[in-house]
């Protein structure tokens, strides 16, 4: 049995995507990517298919020609990068924070292997 299948616009802002039913409305389903993936649709029943790949579920989008596919897949990849980039501390200082909070939980009993 298919699923059902509807047809969204795709809008990707501010680390998310958006899927628009109407041009004007309100977007219909919002998904952060920031733990999200993104690979070419395996067994998809139509040509074009790429999966968005997220904790809580898997989201299958159909572009419209290859190349489409391919940029829409390149853009969710370098969005989820920029955006685990950016939770990466920027200073040493602050390095140094979060390696003394790993040292604390080390010391703990029976962390000593974690």
């Amino acid at each position: 049995r298919r699923a059902r299948e509807a047809r969204y616009w795709s809008v990707i802002s501010n680390g998310k995507l958006f899927l628009y039913k109407d041009w004007k409305g309100q977007p219909r389903h919002v998904y952060n990517l920031l733990l999200c993936t993104v690979r070419e649709a395996r067994n998809a029943p139509e040509r074009w298919c790429f999966e968005v790949i997220s904790p809580t579920q898997n989201l299958m989008l159909q572009a419209l020609s290859a190349g489409e596919m391919i940029e829409w897949m390149t853009v969710v990849g370098n969005v989820t990068s920029r955006m685990l980039d950016a939770q990466v501390p920027r200073n040493v200082e602050e390095q140094g924070r979060s390696e003394d909070r790993v040292a604390a939980m080390r010391a703990i009993q029976g962390n000593a292997r974690c």
